[in-house]
């Protein structure tokens, strides 16, 4: 019990870093320096400012300065965070808890990665290759690894080809048509080494049937040309398929 809050508290810190890494990494700047300071006021925030969710709740939300109001962004993220690395480490076996603690932070990493791109469209290279090196390292097979490799290669080749296809007769670069994003293939390596062939096609077609909704509703409102960030939909489908296993499993009986 005591061991599960602590991994729980350990979330929520990591959580809180995640929401500097969120807020700076696209501006590329620095994470540890300077300090945190209130968006509004720039007065740079105590310790005690700083105490995941209990801060936010204690001051109400507010600055604890200029008052002005902080976003429910930030202990929502610390909270989901908690839950990931509470779900994922396993408490039960200290021989798997260094590999149980790559998988939270694969996982949360890549929580990160979607807000990331949901805001700026585009994910920083280094975090997007730490999330997919700390999935290896948690799977530490080298089926898996080929895995990566298969699923990485694939997506490339599909993208290529579509894309031939469609920008055959553009006359300029600006006329190109881009189906997905190199950090998109890099997403699907990452599932492959997870989930494996099977059950990792499974979690793809389930992340593009939750962005059917989105690409409809888009369309019916004239705005084909909006670029929507693919790598949410993809981490839907791998947690639906992670998370919830008779889902995977159900969709694997269906074809069969």
């Amino acid at each position: 019990m005591e061991f599960s809050i602590l991994v729980f508290i350990f979330g929520l810190v990591f959580g809180s870093f995640l929401n500097v890494l969120i807020l700076r990494l696209p501006e590329r700047k620095s994470v540890f320096y300077p300090p945190s300071s209130c968006g509004s006021c720039n007065n740079k925030l105590k310790f005690y400012h700083n105490i995941p969710i209990i801060s936010w709740l204690v001051l109400g939300g507010k600055c604890g300065f200029c008052k002005s109001k902080i976003s429910i962004q930030y202990p929502l993220i610390e909270l989901i965070v908690g839950f990931i690395f509470l779900y994922c480490i396993d408490i039960n076996s200290l021989e798997n808890l260094a590999y149980s603690i790559c998988l939270a932070l694969s996982f949360s990493l890549l929580f990160a990665l979607c807000i990331i791109d949901v805001r700026y469209l585009a994910v920083p290279s280094f975090t997007l290759m730490l999330t997919l090196i700390f999935a290896l390292i948690y799977t530490h097979s080298i089926s898996s690894f080929k895995d990566a490799l298969i699923f990485a290669g694939g997506a490339y080749l599909l993208k290529s080809l579509i894309e031939s296809i469609m920008n055959a007769k553009a006359k300029s670069d600006d006329e190109c048509i881009q189906v997905m994003g190199e950090a998109d293939i890099e997403i699907m390596a990452l599932i492959g080494a997870l989930l494996g062939i099977k059950l990792g096609f499974v979690a793809i077609f389930l992340g593009a049937v939750v962005s059917l909704p989105v690409f409809m509703y888009l369309r019916i409102k004239g705005k084909e040309n909006i670029q929507v960030p693919f790598i949410p939909f993809l981490s839907i489908g791998l947690a639906l398929v992670w998370f919830f296993p008779s889902v995977g499993q159900f969709c694997l009986d269906y074809v069969q």
